[in-house]
């Protein structure tokens, strides 16, 4: 709230094309990766706007786990946008489900659940003691310690006025930071470290901290990061000189209007980056998923280790339909508050 009573002040200081690192860094975050992170769930996807959560599930592999070099959550959203895609192909009823009632998927009962079993349970418990623990829980659905991990209740500690009041000093403090960045807006911040993967470290000057490229618009941690001494980084432009038609996309590269037409409007250098780490992260998910599986190579088992494999499968079978029997019933006494 505080970011958007002063943004068109900001922006009318600095401009459309400056490319100063503060500046980027600060506006990138302020305008999209907060809203992102505070909006995907609680906003768009309780709203069921599944073309708007698609969207932000989007923004939130490329600017966020695929820009942070974050592992696990590199590869999640790809499957999962495998499956919408190919339910899209073939027209399975599931795309229907996930898009018209998509506020209704959620696995906030089950993880809850989960959490409750875990905190009344030991890790050795046998499915046995799992179940008749379940039993005793959910009798106890009335309890209002039990009902405050399902019901939502909303008690806000600000009052409006004093949300007001933040939100003012918020402000305050932002013309305040980048009152200082304008000031420092010609000088480049010095790179303190470069590692091996062609990532630089920042030292702030205004800011007094340091970032890497990876805290910057998702442009600098591609093949060709942002020039700051020119605005436009298409690399066939023809007017380097001109920096007056011309503005600075979410990304950090600079685009001349013309150029920007050119690219019909696409960043190119973005995208490319897009479509490698797609590829690359498919491909390791692939890998991964078939690694130990022998493909190419039978791999003999002795009698006795096919008997134990035999016995342990058996054994989780148990345990599956244990544990589905206990989550039907957590469905049934769910049902009931």
């Amino acid at each position: 709230m505080a970011w958007l009573d002063i943004v068109d002040t900001v922006f009318s200081k600095f401009g459309h094309t400056c490319k100063n690192i503060e500046f980027l860094y600060l506006t990138d975050l302020l305008s999209n990766l907060i809203p992102l992170v505070l909006d995907v769930y609680a906003v768009h996807h309780r709203q069921g706007n599944w073309p708007v959560y698609e969207e932000a599930c989007m923004h939130c592999w490329s600017n966020l786990f695929l820009r942070f070099d974050q592992r696990n959550y590199k590869c999640a959203p790809l499957m999962f946008f495998s499956d919408i895609f190919y339910w899209m192909e073939i027209g399975h009823p599931m795309i229907n489900m996930v898009t018209n009632y998509l506020a209704s998927l959620s696995d906030r009962p089950v993880e809850i659940a989960h959490s409750i079993f875990r905190q009344h349970t030991q890790k050795f418990s046998t499915a046995e003691q799992l179940q008749k623990k379940a039993h005793f829980i959910f009798q106890q659905h009335l309890d209002n310690a039990f009902c405050q991990n399902f019901v939502d209740s909303v008690k806000y500690p600000y009052t409006p006025k004093q949300l007001q009041m933040l939100s003012q000093k918020c402000a305050r403090w932002l013309l305040e930071a980048f009152g200082k960045i304008y000031l420092r807006r010609n000088q480049y911040p010095s790179v303190v470290k470069s590692s091996s993967n062609g990532l630089h470290t920042y030292r702030l000057a205004s800011l007094g901290y340091e970032v890497t490229d990876r805290h910057l618009p998702r442009g600098f941690v591609t093949s060709k990061k942002p020039n700051s001494s020119i605005l436009c980084d298409f690399e066939h432009c023809q007017y380097t000189n001109d920096s007056a038609d011309g503005s600075v996309l979410a990304c950090g590269h600079g685009y001349h209007s013309h150029c920007l037409k050119t690219c019909q409007f696409k960043c190119f250098l973005c995208l490319e980056y897009l479509q490698q780490e797609t590829k690359k992260n498919v491909d390791a998910l692939i890998v991964s998923m078939t690694k130990g599986l022998g493909k190419n190579e039978p791999v003999e088992k002795s009698s006795n280790v096919i008997e134990d494999d035999l016995t342990e499968a058996e054994e989780v079978k148990d345990d599956v339909l244990e544990i589905a029997n206990l989550l039907e019933d957590a469905k049934r006494s769910f049902t009931r508050l």
